[in-house]
């Protein structure tokens, strides 16, 4: 059952949210086990044979905050940071144990490996409650949380509009929207934001991400046989960036949006990726939690960019590395993530170069910010291949293909079906704000200041009054009939929704 299937939308979240508004008006903390309850099952839809995993996982790291709240950095330095190593380690293990030693089976003697390792099933959705659990136990080691109740504990990490696929929230961010001063909000005071982030999320996914797809699919399942024209590589590549943004976004939308419905703000993960001028614009502005995650708790601990210019740089790989091979194991995922740090070196020693020559690290005017997010969308969409690739012959075969050169121009048979299918989400990504910046929404955490927020980051908007209050009643209605128009659409295209891609993470 997945945030955009008719069983979700119109039994599991409407009884959900009745019993929730109920038993929160008997008992406030009573409201926190409606959400766990129905989170467990949710996640027991998905996966049940994983469930004694996920429930596992629980156990442990609740078990080692408890370790880690007795010993403060301040008062036990090293038992904090021998602990903290444990269960960390703990949680890395079990992670790279489903995730990777599958890949393993096929490259290693059978002695070596545990029975069954060819027949490991990848828990739903692994990657993302470790890497909530692991950030926890950093939070409280460093003394920025105390350890919670294990119902606020278990709320936090399961709460399921966020447990298939994100957005990564911290603890120190979601667990005071758990208090009960926090609770006792009126539930009605985010449902009309709500809805409108889960329509369009839902309008993303169900309408313009599975219609990609129908064409990404059977591009890249032929490059498994035989290289593909010039242009329908082209075509398939940069529909497969798209669809990948809109399916991933669409879910980040919807669980804003069903999270909203609860009083409960979760964290932007999308600022309009597509218009980075740089590539290290783009990490900031792609997937920003996971991002945030291996900033905060991988380059920074490296060292970051306080040991040199070259330390900088193999830091830069090592993050970027991590990053590719926790999408998968396959060889693909490490040379897209390694690949990704080998561009992030390249600008930030341009950079370098620019400033050693007198000059700044600006882009140079309206043309070289032309020029720069034509080429980072471009470098993009090209890696996307190996994101997307079956294996590394296919996605050779690809590569191949997209730099040969054309012995033809297009015909209208060619050009007039891929242009048709992607001028509207390439108009959507260049040039329309995002869901975040069109509802005024600003999430739950406040940026980091090594994290800057590029131009036209998402920012409270200030009007005239005057004039707000003018247009207000006619924005309203168009905003509304905008909205019920897309969750129209999507409705019509609910029953032929397929999974969420990152929910394979």
């Amino acid at each position: 059952m997945a945030l955009h299937s008719v069983g979700f939308l119109f039994v599991f979240l409407p009884l959900t949210l009745l019993a929730f508004v109920c038993v929160k008006r008997l008992h406030v903390s009573g409201a926190l086990v409606v959400l766990t309850a129905a989170s467990v099952l949710f996640y027991a839809l998905q996966d049940v044979n994983a469930l004694p995993v996920l429930l596992g996982s629980l156990v442990w790291n609740y078990s080692w905050s408890f370790f880690l709240d007795q010993n403060s950095t301040t008062e036990h330095p090293l038992t904090t940071k021998l602990l903290l190593a444990v269960s960390i380690t703990g949680n890395i293990l079990l992670l790279a144990f489903f995730k990777y030693i599958p890949t393993l089976s096929l490259l290693l003697p059978q002695e070596t490996l545990p029975p069954s390792a060819e027949t490991l099933v990848l828990p739903f959705a692994i990657s993302f409650f470790t890497f909530t659990q692991i950030s926890y136990l950093i939070e409280v080691a460093n003394g920025d949380i105390t350890q919670p109740t294990i119902l606020h504990y278990c709320t936090y990490v399961l709460f399921f509009p966020k447990l298939i696929a994100g957005p990564i929230a911290r603890a120190s961010a979601m667990l005071p929207q758990l208090s009960p001063e926090n609770l006792r909000v009126r539930i009605g005071d985010g449902f009309i934001q709500g809805l409108s982030f889960l329509v369009i999320g839902l309008f993303k996914k169900v309408v313009i991400a599975d219609h990609l797809a129908l064409v990404v699919t059977p591009i890249f399942a032929s490059a498994l046989r035989s290289v593909p024209t010039f242009y329908r590589a082209w075509f398939g590549t940069t529909a497969y960036g798209l669809q990948l943004y809109f399916d991933f976004s669409g879910y980040t939308d919807m669980a804003i949006g069903i999270a909203l419905f609860f009083g409960i703000a979760l964290p932007m993960n999308f600022n309009s990726p597509y218009t980075s001028v740089t590539i290290a614009e783009f990490w900031r502005r792609w997937h920003i939690t996971l991002g945030s995650f291996f900033r905060n708790y991988v380059y920074i601990p490296l060292g970051g960019n306080r040991c040199g210019f070259f330390r900088k740089l193999i830091n830069l790989l090592i993050v970027m590395f991590l990053v590719g091979i926790w999408h998968g194991s396959g060889v693909t995922f490490a040379i897209w993530g390694a690949l990704h740090g080998l561009c992030m070196c390249i600008h930030t020693a341009w950079v370098a170069l620019k400033k050693k020559l007198g000059g700044t690290d600006a882009t140079g005017g309206s043309v070289g910010r032309l020029f720069g997010r034509a080429l980072t969308f471009f470098t993009i969409t090209v890696l996307w291949v190996f994101f997307r690739a079956e294996n590394l012959s296919a996605a050779m075969r690809m590569l191949r293909a997209m730099f040969s050169m054309p012995l033809r121009a297009p015909s209208a048979g060619e050009f007039l079906p891929a242009a048709a299918v992607l001028i509207v989400p390439l108009i959507i990504v260049w040039f329309l704000p995002t869901t975040q910046r069109w509802l005024g929404y600003t999430g739950n955490e406040t940026p980091e200041p090594a994290i800057v927020q590029p131009t036209g980051a998402i920012a409270p908007q200030v009007t005239d009054t005057a004039s707000a209050g003018r247009f207000a009643g006619l924005r309203s209605l168009g905003r509304g009939l905008m909205i019920g128009g897309l969750g129209v659409c999507a409705a019509a295209f609910l029953s032929q929704g397929v999974a969420f891609i990152y929910g394979n993470f």
